[in-house]
């Protein structure tokens, strides 16, 4: 008996005339809207679908199990009651082929949250949402999402501040855009945030809703979620994955507010002690921005209304207002004067400020200099005075962000430390410092999270502190944090390096990524906020103006030779480094001009003298106008006398170093850093060419009657009358450094003086004082004449010095100021307006 006559199918069956195995296909659709419900109907269960089907369509789900026709003679009634139990089954195993189903997975729902959190917009619902179901795009569960969203946010754990995070948003959004790195084949420099899936459907609503003055309660729940998840990723310092799931508008938003609270930590480090003793975002503005801030509209022809993804055109940079050539100078002075002090009264606390002068800032009443500097910027994001803009109208969950901060001292102090090395406040650094120590019982300082000395390395400051911050730091942190141990940082460079880095970014037009493997994502250098010589910093109106135009780079023509500013603040750093007890080794290989040679795989690491090669190399080559490479020589000798040693070999091909590999050929081979130098192609600069035999010859003065003890036997290889000669031995044993000899001391000693003596002053001036005497010093290397002839020298210029070089007569000889080095006064750097006296170093 045929069973489809059995049971009887309904007068109206659906496709009653399709063979039953197609009816499937035919009815999917039916299935499928049955099952999950519309606007007219609710969701069904398997059961209660099997029943609608049967009752409306006709369409038994149970007949496909039925027995073959020679097996019916079973009791029909039975049999029919048996196969009906496998109809939702059937439905399930159907809709599960058809990849239909109610339950939306956890991935799904956050793509979706994800998705509206990006575009969320007033008027818009999590009804805007659709999600794959077979071939169709069917509305989301709205009550899956929210419950999804509920149980979300109730579970919501913030999670630990990550030390340094705060530091970092030094750039504004549309200068920070411009300075990542993008890959050819990506549209947006924001490309780790992946694409809405393909699976979702994100409608815009409609203009109607659009302008409705209230978001749907659905919505507002995403946006809750979407905030507590944009500070999860902020606290732990997923930057760009944080940028990436924003809109545009956020995205510019976020960053424009985490920059104007990293300006404000900043100024408020930097004048610490002086001044206001509390900003605002008004004063900061005024004081940091001038004129720019009165409200000029964004026409096309704004800096704002340039496009975030360029950099301005060249005639506009070059209209840009842009800081002076002429450096500043740091003097450095000893406390020896003695003199009667007089009682002065206590300072009274200002009034009132001109956040545009300076000069007529006061310093803090005592009362007031107890305060701590961590609490200070803490406040001030709790309470919002670093921004004009209202907390709400922020797109992250900035209270809990400031929560979060409440229970993290460690990290916290951590970024007020970094603040304090980038502003260059020697006092606050100590204060800071003196509170964590204070504070040991409570929370330990882990300084591996902002490195503290390549930080200060990367900021130096040669016309306000000099190598202060180094020598602080260094002195300070000798027991908890010293730099032998903590010599490298992540990116493999030592502090050396940093000082190195600070020089070619200042005076050279090289890239990071020519100058260190380890920038490949970089199109900035570390610390370009602040120039080395003195003529800008991070609030300096005129750098404020060109991040807001959308330029990140500093531009070639703001950079002028190395000067003596620079010269003398990273000479006093290699000695703040290498002198203190706790120096790393000087001979630790750098992380610069690294190479790997493209045939057999060979990783070239240079020495530190390898690198200062390849660093006059490209001062001389990619330099600015007007370089010397003195700069280069006054490094070289440093280095020298502080043990550096040029017997160092390193494995190296000048091919890879200074020009472009030759493919399929190992061309490495052992060298010093001489012989590196002397490989340079000829057809290199002339200047080049000079520094080169000028350091061959300074090596050589280490021993000239026998090369093959060049310096370095350290364990008393000079003859016992030479030693007892330099009234320093002592000294030599008790740090740790070469006895040298007379001809390189005689170098050291004039360089010395030349940097603490002259500066360029005018425009039309020279580089190099008209005492030190570059020609000469070439024919005395070169052995055209018996000695130095330089004013300097020749005209008793200079106080006596130890054979060594350095000048003795104090306690302190290895730190010297003006007037130990000077016979008579002749310094040109008197010039009040320009100058900054700070402390002479100490050496311990």
């Amino acid at each position: 008996m045929d069973a489809l006559i059995a049971f009887g199918p309904p007068r109206q069956a659906t496709f009653h005339d399709v063979p039953y195995e197609k009816r499937w296909d035919y009815l999917k659709d039916i299935i499928v809207k049955a099952f999950l419900g519309d606007a007219t109907s609710s969701p069904r269960t398997y059961p209660k679908l099997s029943e609608f089907m049967k009752e409306h369509h006709g369409f038994d789900a149970s007949w496909v199990n039925l027995p073959p026709e020679n097996s019916i003679s079973m009791n029909l009634s039975s049999c029919y009651l048996t196969y009906a139990a496998n109809r939702p089954a059937q439905y399930r195993y159907r809709l599960g082929q058809w990849d239909i189903r109610k339950n939306t997975k956890k991935v799904e729902k956050t793509a979706a949250i994800t998705a509206l959190g990006k575009r969320n917009r007033v008027g818009g619902s999590t009804s805007d949402v659709k999600i794959r179901q077979g071939e169709s795009m069917m509305p989301m569960d709205s009550k899956q999402v929210k419950r999804f969203i509920n149980d979300s946010i109730r579970h919501h754990s913030a999670p630990s501040l990550i030390p340094g995070i705060l530091s970092q948003w030094n750039l504004p959004y549309i200068a920070y855009r411009a300075s990542l790195a993008r890959q050819d084949d990506q549209a947006s420099p924001f490309h780790c945030n992946p694409p809405t899936p393909q699976y979702l459907q994100v409608d815009s609503p409609e203009a109607s809703a659009a302008q409705a003055s209230d978001m749907s309660p659905g919505v507002a729940l995403i946006r809750k979620k979407t905030l507590l998840d944009r500070s999860s990723l902020l606290l732990q310092g997923r930057r760009e994955e944080l940028l990436s799931g924003c809109n545009v508008n956020d995205r510019r938003t976020i960053s424009d507010w985490l920059h104007d609270y990293w300006m404000y930590c900043f100024v408020t480090a930097k004048f610490w002690g002086i001044g206001p003793q509390e900003w605002t975002a008004r004063m900061i503005s005024e004081s940091t921005l001038g004129s720019a801030t009165n409200g000029t509209p964004h026409n096309s022809h704004s800096p704002l209304a340039w496009n975030s993804g360029q950099s301005p055109s060249g005639s506009r940079l070059a209209e840009a207002p842009r800081p002076t050539q002429l450096c500043r100078w740091a003097i450095h002075h000893s406390d020896t004067l003695d003199y009667e002090s007089l009682p002065s009264s206590p300072r009274a606390e200002q009034a009132s400020f001109d956040p545009s002068d300076q000069s007529s800032w006061t310093e803090w009443p005592d009362s007031q200099r107890s305060q701590s500097y961590r609490s200070s910027i803490h406040q001030a994001f709790i309470h919002n005075r670093f921004s004009t803009s209202a907390p709400d109208e922020v797109p992250i969950a900035n209270e809990v962000i400031s929560e979060v901060m409440s229970m993290s001292p460690m990290p916290l102090a951590l970024d007020s430390l970094a603040f304090a090395i980038m502003a260059g406040n020697p006092e606050l650094i100590s204060r800071i410092l003196a509170e964590v120590k204070f504070s040991a019982n409570t929370f330990k300082l882990d300084l591996t999270g902002i490195h503290p000395y390549h930080l200060a390395a990367s900021f130096l400051d040669g016309g306000k502190t000099c190598c202060l911050i180094l020598h602080d730091l260094a002195r300070t942190l000798y027991n908890r944090y010293p730099i032998a141990l903590n010599n490298v940082d992540a990116n493999g460079h030592t502090v050396l390096d940093c000082l190195m880095i600070s020089v070619l970014r200042s005076h050279t037009n090289l890239s990071p990524l020519e100058v260190s493997t380890s920038f490949v994502r970089c199109t900035r250098f570390p610390g370009e906020e602040k120039d080395i010589c003195g003529r800008w910093d991070a609030n300096s109106p005129e750098l404020r103006q060109l991040y807001k135009s959308g330029q990140a780079k500093i531009p070639d023509f703001w950079k002028h030779n190395f000067c003596h500013s620079s010269v003398q603040a990273v000479c006093h750093s290699m000695m703040a480094i290498f002198l203190p007890s706790s120096r790393p080794n000087i001979n630790t290989v750098s992380g610069l001009f690294r190479r790997r040679c493209t045939s057999c795989g060979l990783e070239m690491k240079l020495g530190p003298l390898h690198t200062l090669v390849a660093v006059a190399f490209h001062l001389a080559e990619n330099g600015k106008s007007g370089e010397t490479l003195f700069g280069a020589l006054a490094c070289l000798v440093c280095l020298l006398v502080l043990g550096a040693d040029p017997t160092q070999v390193a494995d190296l091909s000048v091919l890879d170093i200074f020009s472009s590999p030759d493919e399929g050929e190992c061309l490495h081979r052992p060298m010093t850093a001489l012989e590196l130098a002397d490989q340079v192609p000829r057809a290199q600069d002339e200047q080049f060419l000079k520094f080169s035999l000028k350091s061959n010859l300074c090596c050589q003065f280490y021993d000239n009657e026998d090369r093959d003890e060049i310096l370095y036997e350290r364990d008393r290889s000079l003859e016992h009358d030479e030693r007892d000669a330099c009234p320093l031995i002592d000294a030599h044993d008790h740090w740790d450094l070469p006895p040298g000899n007379r001809n390189l001391g005689v170098l050291w000693a004039a360089v010395q003086t030349e940097l603490l003596t002259y500066r360029k002053v005018n425009l039309i001036d020279a580089a190099i004082s008209d005492h030190f005497k570059l020609p000469s010093l070439l024919r005395w290397l070169e052995q055209e004449s018996d000695t130095f002839e330089t004013p300097l020298l020749m005209d008793g210029m200079m106080k006596s010095h130890a054979p060594c070089g350095w000048f003795d007569g104090d306690d302190n000889a290895f730190a010297v100021t003006a007037p130990d080095v000077c016979s008579k006064y002749f310094m040109n750097m008197d010039i009040w307006s320009r100058a900054s006296f700070i402390e002479e170093m100490i050496i311990e």
